[in-house]
């Protein structure tokens, strides 16, 4: 009967293993049955585990000597302790034998991600984004360009603006979580003042806004007739032209520029102020500026939109200011945040 004892600890051992894994991986993955066929490899390979520890711990009693000590020679009985796991390590282990179990059909999406440093990561982080802001700018510029020299008469201001807004909004929307959803150097630049982009990324997604707005306004003229184009000068704006009308343009490209910016930084960055409305709030402010200042400016807000669509037609009249408005609203609003009205975490005076 006392040589039968070894095993009986293993097989007890190895069933209340057996039970406390099931129960840790139905905590794990909720939803998912495990039956005794799944786990009846981890269950002998415990049993083996726990007879081998039993064993070993059998002759290290046997063997053992206590040599004489203080509380031995005062009469005190020293029992040997039995070295074993804790519980929390158990499930560590236990886990890792899991996993690495080929006929079982459970993963970890955790232990599927690729190492630090390596290509899917620089992708990710840097690639697709670039990528995503190239798609978004061609898709929104496209859509303006071509409401521009498809405007028809008697609207005004109307169609462009209703165009520009929602074909921004729906970009946001859909890019927003890949790239930010910018589709607009001014506004990459007031992202990266405040710490809402890595300073690192503002170039390449300058080229990629630039690159994306020259394809969408080619796409604009390849579908509009010679006519219409030469009519709407490809959708360039040719608001200014005189040198008077340079000062008051300057300050409605300004103006309306900080107030995208503004909403995109309040709306999608700060944390006070984050909205699921933003792509919404974003698109209407466009809207609104275009209705606003377009008379004066054209309402541009955008160097990248102003660029292709200049490109593309060849007017380069009074360009410079649809650099210079933009870049400067977005530098103002920076400022505003950084000191004024921005979080703890953007704020740099009176955190």
């Amino acid at each position: 009967m006392r040589a039968m004892e070894p095993d009986r600890h293993s097989y007890i051992s190895g069933v209340l293993v057996m039970e406390k894994t099931k129960l840790l991986y139905q905590q794990m993955y909720s939803g998912k049955v495990f039956t005794w066929i799944h786990l009846m490899p981890i269950f002998c390979s415990s049993m083996v585990r726990a007879q081998i520890q039993t064993n070993s711990d059998s002759k290290n009693l046997v063997t053992h000597k206590p040599t004489p000590t203080s509380e031995a020679l005062s009469g005190v009985t020293v029992e040997p302790t039995r070295k074993s796991r804790s519980d929390s390590e158990r499930p560590e282990s236990l886990s890792k034998d899991l996993f690495t179990m080929s006929n079982l059909s459970v993963s970890d999406p955790e232990l599927e991600k690729p190492a630090n440093g390596s290509y899917s990561d620089v992708y990710e982080k840097y690639v697709l984004p670039c990528i995503a802001e190239f798609l978004g700018t061609a898709f929104f510029i496209f859509n303006g360009c071509a409401s521009v020299t498809e405007n028809t008469e008697g609207t005004g201001h109307l169609q462009p603006a209703l165009a520009h807004g929602l074909a921004l909004g729906i970009a946001v929307a859909i890019f927003a979580r890949v790239s930010g959803g910018h589709m607009n150097p001014a506004v990459s630049l007031g992202a990266a003042l405040i710490g809402g982009l890595n300073i690192f990324l503002l170039i390449p997604y300058w080229a990629a806004q630039l690159c994306g707005g020259m394809v969408g306004a080619a796409l604009a003229k390849a579908i509009t007739s010679d006519v219409k184009f030469f009519n709407a000068t490809g959708a360039a704006f040719k608001s200014i032209e005189r040198d008077e009308q340079v000062g008051s343009a300057i300050v409605a490209e300004v103006v309306m520029t900080a107030y995208l910016v503004m909403t995109v930084c309040m709306g999608t960055i700060n944390k006070k102020s984050t909205t699921t409305l933003a792509p919404l709030c974003i698109g209407l402010s466009v809207t609104v500026g275009i209705l606003a200042g377009g008379s004066v400016s054209g309402g541009c807000m955008n160097p990248a939109r102003a660029l292709g669509s200049a490109l593309v037609a060849n007017y380069w009249d009074y360009h410079w200011v649809y650099w210079v408005g933009p870049i400067t609203g977005s530098l103002i609003v920076g400022l505003l945040l950084r000191v004024f009205i921005g979080d703890q975490k953007i704020r740099v005076l009176m955190t």
